[in-house]
């Protein structure tokens, strides 16, 4: 009976398979940000949609006579809508951002001192999120799968 004995295999040579495995692990890293990227354009898509339909009710009337008016006047909000992919040490994101500072306005609402409606809140945000939340998360699974098949 062998005791305390340490059998070792050594291998030679070993760089050229160590320079396959990076770049393999590099080509897995960017389609992973293809995927997050394309997740994050998806829910981008859904809100600037959302946008798009969404009425502002005003208590005054427009030029016209109109009470009903589009959320958007000029499309800045919902052209400005980016998407991209952020790293933090060992984690990547999807990242949606809405650069208009008033988006926060019209999704959140606003509200005067007294608690009276200022701004209705549309919360397109919220909705976007619901709506394609099944779709991004099988997208992502179904790619993955794709990608380690």
């Amino acid at each position: 009976m062998v005791q305390d004995e340490l059998i070792a295999f050594e291998w030679e040579g070993l760089d050229e398979q160590i320079r396959e495995l990076k770049i393999v692990e590099h080509e897995i890293e960017d389609e992973l940000d293809r995927i997050l990227l394309q997740c994050a354009e998806i829910y981008q898509s859904e809100v600037q949609k959302l946008i798009k339909q969404d009425k502002w009710h005003h208590k005054t009337p427009d030029k016209h006579g109109k009470y009903v008016r589009d959320l958007i006047d000029t499309g800045y909000m919902r052209k400005a809508i980016t998407s991209y992919v952020a790293r933090d040490l060992n984690h990547r994101y999807g990242v949606t951002i809405f650069p208009a500072e008033y988006t926060k306005y019209l999704n959140y609402g606003t509200e005067d001192e007294h608690g009276n409606e200022l701004i209705q809140a549309y919360k397109f945000v919220e909705k976007a999120k619901k709506n394609v939340e099944d779709e991004i998360y099988d997208y992502f699974e179904e790619k993955i799968i794709e990608v380690l098949g």
